[in-house]
C-alpha cells in the first residue's frame, strides 16, 4: 500500500522463532513494493528460526529485499536456526538483492520453484547460501528442479567466508535445475579455508 511505513527491515510477511508455519499462496502475488528508499532487507517472506515450515506457491515478485529470507532468531549470543522447510512451486521475480537468501538453515527442500531477474543490488543472485556469523548453519540444503533464469548474478551462490574450521559442516545439494540466461557462474563459491561440508 502506497501509505504503509515500516522499519526498513520490516518484511511484508514475518515469522521470528514460530512453529509450525504454513504459508498457501497459489495464485497470489506478494509484493512489497520498491519505494525511493530502497532496503535490501524487505523481503515479501523472512522466516527467523522457524521450525517447520511450509510454503506452497505464490508469485513472491519486485520486493526491495529477497523473495524468501531463512535465517537466524538471535536470542542473547544463541543464533537458532530455521529447521525442516518445504518451499515449492514459487515464482520468485525481479527481487532486487536476491530470490532466496538461506542464511542459517537446518533441513530445506526447494523444489520446483522458478527464480529469475534477480537485480538491483548485490549479489542478486537466485538462491544465495551465506551464513553471517560462525555459529549460523546449512546443512541438508536441497534444491532441485528447478529454473533459475536472467538473474543478475548466479544461479546459486554459496558464500561460507564467514564460517570458521569450528563451524557445523555445510551440506548443500542440487540437481536436476534448469539454469539459462544468468550474468554469472551457475554456482559460485566463495570458500573460508579450513571449512567443512560437501556442496
Amino acid at each position: 500500500h502506497d501509505e504503509f511505513e515500516a522499519h526498513p527491515m520490516t518484511p511484508l510477511i514475518g515469522a521470528y522463532n514460530v512453529k509450525t508455519v504454513y504459508v498457501a499462496a497459489h495464485g497470489a502475488v506478494l509484493r512489497l513494493m520498491m519505494m525511493d528508499q530502497l532496503s535490501e532487507h524487505r523481503h515479501a517472506l523472512g522466516l527467523y528460526g522457524c521450525n517447520y515450515a511450509t510454503v506452497h506457491g505464490g508469485e513472491w515478485s519486485s520486493n526491495s529485499g529477497d523473495g524468501l529470507y531463512l535465517g537466524p532468531h538471535v536470542v542473547a549470543s544463541d543464533r537458532i536456526p530455521c529447521r525442516t522447510v518445504m518451499v515449492s512451486g514459487a515464482t520468485m521475480s525481479n527481487n532486487y538483492r536476491q530470490g532466496i537468501s538461506i542464511v542459517s538453515a537446518v533441513n530445506v527442500d526447494i523444489r520446483d520453484c522458478i527464480i529469475s531477474r534477480t537485480a538491483g543490488t548485490a549479489p542478486q543472485a537466485g538462491i544465495d547460501c551465506e551464513p553471517s556469523h560462525p555459529a549460523d548453519r546449512l546443512s541438508g540444503i536441497s534444491i532441485h528442479d528447478c529454473k533459475f533464469v536472467g538473474n543478475a548474478g548466479s544461479a546459486i551462490l554459496v558464500n561460507v567466508d564467514r564460517l570458521t574450521p569450528n563451524s557445523e559442516a555445510v551440506g548443500i545439494h542440487a540437481k536436476d535445475c534448469w539454469i539459462e540466461g544468468n550474468d554469472q557462474a551457475a554456482l559460485r563459491i566463495l570458500l573460508q579455508a579450513g571449512v567443512r561440508g560437501l556442496i
